[in-house]
């Protein structure tokens, strides 16, 4: 994330990767996920990213 403050640019399919890791990490790392939490981020990784969200 600092390097993208700063300036530096990754590849598409670099940025893609790091959306999809932090994504997938983030009911982790932020509370125990609820099987409705782990399935709403699977289903908000379904949509593409071309429409502006979170998918391939």
């Amino acid at each position: 994330m600092n390097e993208l403050e700063s300036g530096d640019t990754y590849s598409a399919s670099a940025f893609d990767q790091l959306k999809e890791f932090i994504l997938n990490m983030y009911p982790y790392i932020a509370r125990n996920p609820t099987s409705e939490g782990l399935e709403r981020t699977r289903s908000l990784m379904q949509i593409p990213s071309f429409l502006g969200e979170f998918g391939n």
